[in-house]
Protein backbone atom coordinates (compact mmCIF):
# COMPACT_ATOMS: atom_id res chain seq x y z
CA UNK A 1 0.00 0.00 0.00
CA UNK A 2 1.32 3.38 -1.07
CA UNK A 3 0.39 6.56 1.06
CA UNK A 4 -0.08 9.99 -0.07
CA UNK A 5 1.93 11.86 2.69
CA UNK A 6 2.12 15.88 3.68
CA UNK A 7 5.38 15.72 5.73
CA UNK A 8 6.74 18.61 8.41
CA UNK A 9 10.13 18.26 9.18
CA UNK A 10 10.97 19.82 12.78
CA UNK A 11 13.94 22.07 12.75
CA UNK A 12 17.23 21.31 14.90
CA UNK A 13 16.07 23.22 17.57
CA UNK A 14 13.24 20.97 17.65
CA UNK A 15 14.45 17.86 18.14
CA UNK A 16 14.64 17.15 14.62
CA UNK A 17 17.37 16.39 12.08
CA UNK A 18 20.83 18.70 11.39
CA UNK A 19 21.17 17.73 8.36
CA UNK A 20 19.14 17.19 5.00
CA UNK A 21 18.15 13.62 3.40
CA UNK A 22 19.74 13.04 0.82
CA UNK A 23 18.84 10.96 -2.30
CA UNK A 24 14.76 10.48 -2.77
CA UNK A 25 14.31 7.69 -0.32
CA UNK A 26 14.45 7.59 3.57
CA UNK A 27 13.63 4.30 5.81
CA UNK A 28 12.84 5.67 9.19
CA UNK A 29 10.97 4.37 12.30
CA UNK A 30 7.23 6.14 12.41
CA UNK A 31 4.56 5.74 15.33
CA UNK A 32 0.92 6.78 15.32
CA UNK A 33 0.81 10.26 16.54
CA UNK A 34 0.96 9.99 20.81
CA UNK A 35 1.59 6.37 20.70
CA UNK A 36 5.17 4.23 21.74
CA UNK A 37 5.04 1.24 19.09
CA UNK A 38 6.67 2.19 16.02
CA UNK A 39 7.40 0.06 12.95
CA UNK A 40 9.70 0.85 9.52
CA UNK A 41 8.23 2.87 7.13
CA UNK A 42 9.84 3.94 3.49
CA UNK A 43 9.27 7.52 2.65
CA UNK A 44 9.92 8.22 -1.41
CA UNK A 45 10.58 12.21 -2.51
CA UNK A 46 10.68 13.50 -5.74
CA UNK A 47 13.37 15.56 -4.64
CA UNK A 48 17.00 15.11 -3.33
CA UNK A 49 16.53 17.18 -0.05
CA UNK A 50 13.37 17.39 0.66
CA UNK A 51 12.29 20.77 1.63
CA UNK A 52 9.73 21.82 4.25
CA UNK A 53 7.05 20.94 4.12
CA UNK A 54 7.50 18.08 1.60
CA UNK A 55 4.72 15.80 0.02
CA UNK A 56 5.52 12.12 -0.97
CA UNK A 57 4.63 8.71 -0.47
CA UNK A 58 4.56 5.94 2.00
CA UNK A 59 4.67 2.29 2.76
CA UNK A 60 5.10 0.31 5.33
CA UNK A 61 8.54 -1.84 5.48
CA UNK A 62 6.70 -5.18 6.80
CA UNK A 63 3.39 -4.94 4.63
CA UNK A 64 2.06 -7.77 6.67
CA UNK A 65 1.79 -5.36 9.55
CA UNK A 66 -2.22 -5.52 8.98
CA UNK A 67 -3.21 -4.14 12.24
CA UNK A 68 -0.67 -0.74 11.45
CA UNK A 69 -2.08 -1.39 7.89
CA UNK A 70 -5.63 -0.87 8.25
CA UNK A 71 -5.21 2.69 10.48
CA UNK A 72 -3.04 4.33 8.16
CA UNK A 73 -5.88 6.19 6.60
CA UNK A 74 -6.30 9.61 5.62
CA UNK A 75 -6.18 12.00 7.99
CA UNK A 76 -3.88 9.71 10.18
CA UNK A 77 -1.03 11.81 12.36
CA UNK A 78 2.26 9.79 12.20
CA UNK A 79 5.58 11.21 13.96
CA UNK A 80 8.62 9.99 12.25
CA UNK A 81 11.35 8.86 14.31
CA UNK A 82 15.57 8.10 14.31
CA UNK A 83 15.57 6.14 17.66
CA UNK A 84 13.56 7.54 19.99
CA UNK A 85 13.92 11.16 18.17
CA UNK A 86 11.06 12.78 16.03
CA UNK A 87 12.11 14.33 13.47
CA UNK A 88 9.30 14.96 11.72
CA UNK A 89 5.21 15.00 11.71
CA UNK A 90 3.22 13.19 9.01
CA UNK A 91 -0.31 13.61 8.17
CA UNK A 92 -1.66 11.09 5.50
CA UNK A 93 -3.61 12.52 2.60
CA UNK A 94 -4.91 9.70 0.82
CA UNK A 95 -4.24 5.60 0.81
CA UNK A 96 -4.30 3.06 -1.17
CA UNK A 97 -5.36 0.05 0.65
CA UNK A 98 -3.88 -3.44 -0.57
CA UNK A 99 -7.09 -5.83 -1.05
CA UNK A 100 -5.96 -8.56 1.75
CA UNK A 101 -6.67 -5.34 3.88
CA UNK A 102 -9.52 -4.73 2.48
CA UNK A 103 -11.11 -7.65 2.98
CA UNK A 104 -9.75 -8.33 6.33
CA UNK A 105 -12.02 -5.67 7.72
Amino acid sequence: MNSHIHLHWLTPEEGGRKTSIRGGRYTPTARFAGEQDQFSVVLEFSQDCPANPTAGTMRLLFPDLVDVQRRILPGAALEIMEGARVVARCVIESSEQMPAVAAAR
